[in-house]
């Protein structure tokens, strides 16, 4: 056996049934699609007034390992980033904050009463995932309008926002480059969160000079 039998047919160039649309024909070159696109022709009418055979045509074949490439490159159409998930992500600090001023409140009556302090804390806290899961879904109506096909709901920021970081940039690696550094700057925020805490409350009790 020879050894071209072993080494894969060579399409020619030429227009061929596009991949990504079924209807029409797109060129060839010999290596990969191109971005010249025919549209549909209509079927030809033979002089009986119907519809004349379409030949099948052998030489139209297309690699599938190509088309699949082609495809995931034009679904790359729709957003990653939005105003929104930029709050998700820096949640730890601006929390923080909150926290802070309620803390400095109770602190203004010297000796807060545990019990006040904690549900206040606590009622904080519940404000928190309110705003958090509202954000999510704010940020999900707005990827799906951006373009993409699909996003991850708003209810993993149930989970924990980490968890609904992760799941929106799985679905947005779908529609286009991106769409993890909410998930990078979300840990950062969360590793300095603790020592900026402590600053806060340094601040606020004077010791630091503030």
């Amino acid at each position: 056996m020879s050894d071209n039998a072993s080494q894969p047919r060579l399409i020619p160039p030429g227009w061929y049934p596009d991949p990504a649309n079924s209807s029409g024909k797109r060129w060839w070159d010999g290596h990969a699609w191109t971005a010249d696109v025919q549209a549909a022709e209509a079927p030809s009418v033979s002089t009986f007034g119907t519809a004349a055979p379409l030949a099948r045509v052998e030489s139209a074949y297309v690699p599938m390992q190509n088309a699949r490439a082609y495809a995931a490159a034009t679904q790359q159409t729709g957003i990653a980033y939005t105003r929104s998930v930029w709050w998700i992500c820096a949640f730890p600090l601006w929390g923080l904050v909150s926290q802070v001023i309620i803390v400095s409140l109770f602190s203004v009556l010297g000796n807060p009463p545990i019990l006040p302090l904690a549900a206040g804390l606590g009622a904080l806290n519940l404000v928190f995932w309110a705003i958090l899961v509202r954000l999510a879904f704010v940020d999900r109506a707005e990827l799906l309008s951006g373009g993409n096909n699909s996003a991850a709901s708003g209810w993993w920021m149930l989970l924990s926002p980490l968890a609904y970081l992760i799941a929106r940039a799985l679905e947005v690696r779908r529609w286009e480059v991106g769409g993890w550094a909410p998930v990078v700057w979300w840990s950062i925020a969360t590793f300095l969160s603790p020592g900026l805490g402590a600053l806060g409350y340094f601040a606020v009790y004077g010791l630091i000079g503030v």
